[in-house]
């Protein structure tokens, strides 16, 4: 009973930074610049909702075939994120999706990227927007006190990769569990 008490405890604790991604990429998607072409103004945009939402590592626009139009960071040559998995779930679902483990790239801590879809007036895809949240907010959120002794909590993504733990947090982030004895342990 008391896991299963310090399990909900902690469930609630993730959705609830589950749905902050989900209300900020609402908020933006409402945006009219989200449907039109002024990508360096939303760059801007997005630097500026890095800097006040610190438990974000990016934050940014994608067109319908993956090319990135607009982040957070400047990048030197043309991005496509079209095979990411958060991308992907928002045209397959055309509704908010949660990605897998992201590991980093320019300097970036690991991340869960959230998708939302942009439509136009006729109710058409246009763009997708993302947010990336920063493993440490989730493991963050996973850290509690009653947690008892000797008990062990994780947050898996759909792919079965770490993203928090309790114990030893950061040491696990990124390590597949679906490929441990300890899994196939729990699954018989």
């Amino acid at each position: 009973q008391d896991a299963i008490r310090v399990a909900q405890l902690l469930a609630l604790k993730q959705a609830g930074l589950v749905n902050a991604a989900r209300q900020h990429l609402v908020a933006l998607s409402r945006f009219p610049e989200a449907r039109g072409h002024n990508f360096p103004a939303y760059h801007s945009f997005f630097v500026g909702m890095r800097n006040v939402y610190k438990d974000y590592t990016d934050f940014g626009m994608v067109e319908t075939n993956g090319d990135l139009v607009a982040s957070s960071y400047e990048r030197r040559s043309s991005t496509n994120l079209g095979g990411h998995t958060f991308f992907q779930r928002v045209l397959q679902s055309r509704d908010f999706s949660i990605g897998t483990y992201e590991p980093g790239e320019q300097g970036t801590a690991p991340s869960l990227t959230f998708g939302y879809p942009v439509f136009d007036d006729h109710k058409r895809l246009v763009r997708v927007l993302y947010a990336s949240l920063e493993l440490a907010a989730l493991n963050q959120a996973a850290q509690t006190d009653e947690l008892p002794q000797g008990d062990v909590v994780g947050v898996l993504d759909s792919c079965g990769v770490i993203l928090a733990r309790r114990p030893g947090g950061t040491n696990w982030i990124g390590k597949k569990i679906f490929d441990t004895q300890a899994f196939s342990t729990m699954k018989t």
